[in-house]
């Protein structure tokens, strides 16, 4: 088997921004898991009540005075990470970091923004510590105007 004279650096590299990314990543869940204060309504709590139902098997999606148990998605997604993590309030902020983290990778990684360790580390930290997107990830939050 040839090794390429620029393989192994090419690696180290990829290794070193990837690892940049995922550094970032955990620290804005950390800082989201020891700063929380609070939702921003209550739809968050009534999507906890509709996932704990789904959890339980007694979810009804037909119900006609509810709008939010149509959103059978919405509530799935939260119940997934109502199994993972228990009933509380960092698993209520988890679908909507989770697919915040998604969005980050696909802008740093699919739009050719990870040529090196410092624009991989501003990229992420640039969506990550965004005070908008700081406020719309405070719970599950589908119906944020922003």
């Amino acid at each position: 088997m040839q090794n390429f004279a620029g393989e192994k650096e090419f690696y180290q590299k990829a290794l070193v921004v990837k690892s940049v990314f995922w550094g970032v990543t955990l620290l804005m869940l950390a800082t989201r898991y020891f700063s929380f204060y609070t939702y921003s309504g209550a739809d968050d709590l009534h999507y906890a009540f509709l996932s704990h139902q789904f959890l339980q098997g007694n979810f009804d999606m037909f119900v006609a005075d509810d709008i939010y148990s149509a959103r059978a998605l919405v509530v799935l997604h939260q119940a997934v990470w109502f199994k993972i993590f228990g009933i509380n309030d960092f698993s209520t902020c988890m679908p909507s970091l989770s697919l915040l983290v998604i969005l980050a990778y696909f802008i740093c990684f699919k739009l050719g923004l990870a040529k090196n360790f410092f624009s991989v580390l501003l990229a992420a930290s640039l969506i990550y510590f965004n005070p908008v997107v700081v406020k719309a990830t405070l719970g599950n939050l589908p119906d944020v105007y922003i």
